[in-house]
């Protein structure tokens, strides 16, 4: 379980570089495993998965969003480079084409 825990708290960090959602979550869910009690009730356990449960689907969901976002900006950057593409293209066509008839005359 301390392995999990370590993985997923560096995971988080790891990604609120990027999305800067960490620190909540992470304070979070340290805060629910330092009050772990192994001779707690199973429902108080249960509670606390519940709620650790509950602020991974939080992050999920916010990096869904995110993800979104930075989708479909790069799906507009493959469009536009796309677009610079075939203006270069015809660009050197019309340099090639240039060049040809100056050095025929």
């Amino acid at each position: 379980m301390g392995f999990g825990l370590l993985g997923t708290i560096k995971l988080v960090k790891d990604l609120g570089v990027l999305f800067n959602v960490s620190g909540p979550m992470i304070d979070g869910i340290k805060e629910l495993y330092a009050k772990k009690n192994y001779n707690r009730k199973e429902s108080e356990r249960l509670n606390d998965l519940e709620k650790a449960m509950s602020m991974q689907a939080t992050l999920n969901e916010q990096y869904e969003n995110q993800m979104k976002v930075v989708q479909s900006t790069l799906e507009k950057i493959e469009k536009s480079l796309k677009v610079l593409t075939y203006i270069s293209v015809g660009a050197i066509v019309l340099s090639l084409a240039a060049i040809i008839i100056a050095v025929l005359k």
